[in-house]
């Protein structure tokens, strides 16, 4: 072995970190290691029998080989599986605290949970499969939130540290946002001013931006879905990739899935199944309107009712609250129900209302204003 470090912190796998068998496993420099030794010394220190089974995973749970014993370094943990088993993975999640329950969905549950070494902040969300196991479709979607997610690197996108299977369970260990739900903060403020809705707004397109440039889509986006960083803050992070699908060339998948009220009308008629960058827009669309006027553009009392009113109906901007010009010219295009003649994610950032100064959306706002007083006068 070259570059040998001058020691490595050995844990038994499986061990949490309460009742955690932990060594240091000092390492003279001028000792000559074969793997086999190693994995002997290993033993050794940690006080059990050898076995030429024995396997070393370092704390991702990725097994150490080899050729791996040069990129060691010192302090690096390793935890032995003395028997030769997979690596145990409650050896990670024991390193967690649990606090509350963040919220719940129809795979499980999402806690805050700090680590117990380090003092972080982090979000676990276990995912039950246990009733999917025979559905190779359903273990698929439940896989894509963290494939998804450690594809992305991205400020306003929640970042995954650790995923996992252990025994019945997908594991996310994630990024905390601790701000709360857009949608709670929606219904604290009843409706937002243009100002306050667009600096979030631009946030999440910005996110989005980046996803589909790398030819991901979200297709559950929804306000509950974009949580603030901090308590008051206004910096965001979208959360929940759970059925996010990969739209790239030759690789259209269809979808049927996604919240009801942000679905796109040409998915719900059935005239497009395909999943593409339009259903994301349509959804853009119906958080900024709902944002600015506190209610959703389409509802009804029933599931029909709701799917006849995105199809059919026009979002309504008769209402007291006077917005831009500009802005319901977006809010027109992104709304638009046909699919090909929606805005573009490029055309929605660049469009005049997301790049105006705040004293020009002001002024548009009150020369609204003016032409409706005129317009009632009139009649």
């Amino acid at each position: 072995m070259d570059n040998i470090p001058d020691y490595l912190v050995l844990r038994l796998n499986g061990t949490s970190f309460l009742d955690r068998r932990e060594e240091i496993l000092s390492i003279e420099y001028n000792s000559i290691f074969t793997f086999a030794e190693f994995k002997m010394e290993a033993c050794r220190t940690l006080r059990v029998k050898y076995d030429p089974k024995c396997r070393l995973f370092d704390k991702e749970g990725i097994e150490t080989f080899e050729d791996d014993l040069n990129m060691l370094k010192s302090h690096d943990v390793l935890y032995l599986a003395s028997r030769g088993e997979d690596f145990d993975y409650s050896s990670v999640l024991n390193d967690y605290d649990r606090k509350d329950v963040l919220g719940e969905g129809g795979f499980g549950k999402v806690y805050h949970a700090v680590n117990r070494e380090t003092g972080e902040d982090v979000a676990i969300k276990f995912m039950d499969i246990s009733h999917y196991l025979t559905h190779a479709d359903q273990i698929e979607e439940i896989y894509r939130e963290a494939d998804a997610l450690q594809k992305l690197n991205h400020s306003h996108i929640i970042s995954l540290h650790k995923a996992f299977v252990q025994r019945k369970e997908v594991i996310l260990i994630m990024e905390y946002a601790g701000g709360g739900e857009l949608k709670d903060r929606v219904e604290e403020m009843k409706d937002m001013d243009e100002i306050y809705a667009r600096f979030i707004f631009q946030q999440i397109c910005s996110a989005m931006s980046y996803c589909h440039n790398r030819g991901l889509i979200h297709r559950d986006l929804k306000l509950e879905n974009v949580l603030f960083k901090e308590k008051g803050g206004m910096i965001i992070k979208i959360v929940d990739f759970g059925i996010a699908g990969v739209c790239k060339p030759q690789e259209k998948e269809k979808t049927d899935s996604g919240t009801l009220s942000y679905m796109p009308p040409e998915v719900l008629s059935g005239e497009k199944l395909e999943a593409g960058p339009g259903i994301d827009i349509w959804a853009l669309g119906v958080m900024l309107y709902t944002m600015i006027y506190g209610k959703l553009p389409f509802y009804g009392d029933t599931e029909d009712e709701i799917i006849n009113c995105i199809i059919k109906k026009k979002p309504s901007f008769k209402d007291k609250k006077t917005i831009s010009k500009e802005l319901k010219d977006l809010l027109i295009k992104v709304l638009n129900k046909d699919s090909d003649k929606r805005l573009s994610m490029f055309d929605l950032q660049n469009h005049k209302w997301m790049e105006m100064q705040d004293e020009e959306i002001l002024k548009s706002i009150e020369e609204s204003k003016l032409e409706q007083e005129q317009e009632e006068e009139k009649k």
